[in-house]
């Protein structure tokens, strides 16, 4: 299915470690891991389209939240 590819729409992109552990060493380790994932997936992974400003917010919240 074909994502939605509107101008300067807010997406929520989705990744996480094994048991929610660390991914990245570094900033360096980080920048090698996004370009071997759009070479290995083709630039396609989760990621949810805010639409509603609601959303966001909640979305913003839940966000924040995650390293607890």
């Amino acid at each position: 299915m074909a994502r939605l590819g509107a101008s300067g729409a807010l997406h929520h992109i989705v990744v996480r470690g094994t048991m929610r552990s660390a991914i990245f060493k570094d900033d360096q380790d980080k920048v090698r891991f996004l370009d071997r994932l759009s070479h290995l997936f083709e630039n396609r992974y989760k990621s949810i389209h805010c639409d509603e400003e609601a959303y966001l917010l909640v979305l913003v919240r839940s966000i924040r939240l995650n390293p607890v």
